[in-house]
């Protein structure tokens, strides 16, 4: 089986590039020392290197996890996903806050499940007040969130909502006084939202990678 670090020098020379070349497409969060001492297999990578790499060398992170036998499979393989890719912009939360999700700029993206539409986009989650410890829907802090922001949220729907300026990620209740949005994890409050906070997006799928 090829180790993530073979995986990695395989495509970055097919497709030419130097060291510095790929760590400069992300703007160097990922060092060329890095990048070398992964693929000599010196060092462990970590998903937030990975999710890097995959972006400089524009290929699927999902690959990474695959157990790919040889360089020739490895070939083959990218080839099938490149025929079936659906980008995403992977965005994150201050982009969500400023407003900025609709030009969906992104320095990462990442293959999204096949049936999701235009306009949809990433998030990784970073915080455990989604995290369920009861049973039920759950999740976990580093999930990677999809969601439509042009479909209509409906009660007990999962959104991505601006509150006071601050991005959430929550369930959405309609109560008596109006719109609420809930964690599933009880340690934190229920939010009421006000006049002038919005829901951003529906969420329409995740994905837990590690």
């Amino acid at each position: 089986m090829m180790t993530i670090g073979e995986i990695l020098k395989h495509v970055r020379q097919s497709k030419g590039l130097s060291l510095n070349a790929v760590c400069k497409s992300v703007n160097y969060e990922i060092t060329k020392s890095q990048l070398s001492k992964v693929e000599r297999g010196v060092q462990d990578c970590s998903w937030i290197f990975m999710r890097a790499a995959s972006a400089g060398l524009n290929i699927p992170i999902e690959i990474f996890t695959e157990k790919v036998c040889s360089s020739t499979d490895l070939d083959d393989r990218l080839q099938a996903k490149k025929m079936t890719r659906n980008i995403v912009p992977v965005l994150n939360w201050l982009q969500i806050e400023a407003g900025n999700h609709q030009n969906r700029e992104s320095h990462h993206y990442i293959d999204g499940p096949s049936d999701l539409l235009p306009g949809c986009f990433a998030l990784e989650l970073q915080c455990d007040d989604m995290e369920s410890f009861n049973g039920g829907p759950s999740f976990p802090k580093g999930s990677m969130l999809f969601f439509d922001p042009n479909r209509r949220a409906v009660e007990n729907d999962y959104v991505l909502a601006v509150v006071d300026g601050e991005a959430t990620f929550k369930q959405l209740r309609q109560v008596r006084d109006g719109q609420h949005l809930r964690p599933l994890n009880n340690q934190y409050p229920v939010i009421k939202m006000a006049e002038g906070d919005k829901i951003i997006g529906r969420l329409v799928a995740t994905r837990q990678l590690f």
